[in-house]
């Protein structure tokens, strides 16, 4: 019996970048193991938050505006988008960290049908 080939990080970040608009993550990172494909990226800033006429764009970003080192990997983030979009009232989370989670959840909402046409790729 044939095994089919292994997919690797690498391979499957190449697919990512290829198919994913550039303006959705200031960095991405791809993790394979046997059953699951883990997607991890910085969200882009969405520059209508603070914009000027001078401003450049998600566009205009270079290879020089990503961080020369990755930060390092939350595996947490998915059980944190989630909580977010349903928080035990007792839940203590920073302001800061709150923030994050809603960008999470707007970003979420944003892209559903690009996501959509992604995965149908």
């Amino acid at each position: 019996m044939h095994e089919p080939p292994t997919l690797t990080s690498e391979d499957a970040n190449a697919w990512f970048v290829s198919k994913l608009p550039e303006h959705w993550f200031t960095d991405l990172r791809v993790l394979v193991d046997r059953d699951e494909i883990l997607v991890v990226g910085t969200i882009a800033p969405d520059p209508a938050d603070d914009a000027g006429p001078d401003d450049a764009g998600p566009d205009d970003a270079g290879p020089d505006d990503v961080p020369p080192d990755d930060p390092p990997v939350d595996t947490d983030d998915a059980d944190d988008a989630e909580e977010a979009r349903d928080p035990e009232p007792d839940a203590a989370v920073s302001d800061d960290r709150a923030e994050e989670l809603r960008a999470i959840e707007d970003f979420r909402e944003e892209t559903r049908e690009e996501r959509i046409r992604v995965a149908q790729r």
